[in-house]
């Protein structure tokens, strides 16, 4: 898998937001979640997203901060939410960690509202959003089983990946030059109105088949159908936009199955 396909991918379901004319049935965001051994430009693919002044990264977060920022979620403020650090939510004590994985979920899929704190007779406006995680393996395994039960699994896309060239980021620091991945003028800049629907249903019948036993849960299968469409949007002047943005899934698809995926640096 190249890393500029994992970003685009990234990018396209940020944007995904702005998809015209979804029905409400498919109005959940969904998440990625980014898996592999430490130090494999997990933290750096996932804060790609800086970029875009409607995403929020965020070092950590509990519950009151989760409060804070729900509002600006709701209201548009932010599309998406970046945890490059997934593994730090569960530093703290298992409930505190549990209602923040909880709330989580929530704003994937139907929406946050109140926290268990709130009262829930005060008017709260629901608050949806993409989440995008990076974690190790280590701390993946350790609460798959859990995940599994809970149904935190089936909320997000599981990319799995190790860099092809371990010794890339060693190089890098010798030379004293970051790794380039992408200067960021590669990805889209935020539509200035809506993105037409535009996935047929033989892509989504293919999109079904390349994302394998992850195609089983809805909200990650609607994620991937809109990131195609808004990587159908980006390439719209190539000429073959279906083609293009097909190609860029594919190869992250690598990423989704058991075996996860080697990381070509670009």
């Amino acid at each position: 898998m190249k890393s500029s396909s994992l970003i685009q991918i990234l990018a396209a379901a940020h944007l995904s937001y702005a998809i015209d004319s979804v029905p409400d049935a498919f109005s959940q965001r969904g998440g990625i979640m980014l898996v592999g051994p430490p130090e494999n430009m997990k933290t750096t693919l996932a804060t790609c997203l800086e970029k875009y002044s409607n995403a929020l990264v965020v070092a950590d977060m509990n519950v009151k901060q989760l409060v804070k920022v729900r509002d600006q979620i709701s209201c548009g403020r932010y599309r998406t939410l970046v945890l490059p650090a997934f593994e730090k939510l569960y530093k703290r004590d298992a409930d505190t960690a549990s209602n923040v994985e909880g709330h989580l979920l929530a704003m994937t899929e139907e929406g946050f509202g109140h926290a268990s704190f709130e009262d829930h007779e005060v008017f709260v406006r629901t608050a949806k959003c993409l989440v995008v995680g990076a974690l190790v393996e280590e701390h993946y395994r350790r609460h798959a089983t859990r995940w599994l039960r809970d149904g935190f699994v089936r909320r997000f896309l599981w990319s799995n990946f190790i860099m092809d060239d371990q010794d890339a980021i060693k190089r890098a620091i010798c030379k004293w030059e970051p790794l380039a991945l992408s200067n960021g003028d590669d990805l889209p800049g935020l539509p200035p109105g809506r993105i037409p629907f535009d996935v047929s249903q033989k892509e989504r019948i293919k999109i079904a088949g390349l994302i394998g036993e992850q195609e089983g849960k809805s909200t990650p299968y609607v994620l991937s159908i809109k990131t195609l469409n808004v990587l159908k949007w980006r390439y719209r002047d190539s000429s073959n936009p279906g083609r293009a943005a097909m190609d860029i899934f594919e190869d992250f698809a690598q990423s989704l199955g058991k075996q996860g995926a080697t990381l070509q640096l670009q």
